[in-house]
């Protein structure tokens, strides 16, 4: 009879700092925005190097989910490198494609800032008081709750 079966739980990923999370949205506009970049790549490069290579072979999906996932500690062409190690076409050699990688990371940065924003903003119009004074006579309030309709509470205010 066998003995009991250990089992490891995967390694937990470290939460983001505040400000620095990806959103869904905030990666299909990354995916996006890294494909455009991806086909810039492919039809700027030499028609020698091309060869029959696809797009993808120029910036893998592999290597641009890297980059997403570390965008907020990419800071230096260097650091792309780093994370691009497997992909020939992003050897420290081609600083111009790094260069254009390490642009379109800090364009991501400030649009995500941007999007963060524009959701704290859409929050706040959103939110709507739950009690609405609706008559104030002397030291007394009345005040009506927007979510139960037809009941008001009436406060008196002690001198």
């Amino acid at each position: 009879m066998a003995g009991p079966v250990v089992t490891q739980a995967a390694p937990r990923k470290p939460r983001a700092k505040p400000g620095e999370g990806i959103s869904k949205e905030m990666r299909e506009l990354a995916v996006e925005r890294f494909g455009e970049l991806r086909m810039e790549f492919y039809l700027a490069a030499d028609e020698s190097d091309v060869g029959f290579l696809p797009p993808q072979s120029f910036l893998p999906d592999e290597a641009v989910q890297k980059i997403i996932d570390d965008i907020y500690r990419v800071s230096t062409t260097n650091d792309i490198a780093s994370r691009t190690t497997d992909v020939p076409s992003l050897s420290v050699s081609q600083t111009h494609r790094l260069q254009s990688i390490l642009n379109l990371c800090n364009s991501l940065k400030s649009e995500f800032t941007q999007l963060r924003d524009a959701k704290k903003r859409k929050k706040n119009v959103d939110v709507q008081p739950d009690f609405v004074v609706v008559e104030e006579q002397d030291r007394n309030l009345v005040i009506a709750s927007s979510l139960a309709a037809g009941q008001t509470l009436s406060i008196a205010i002690p001198s």
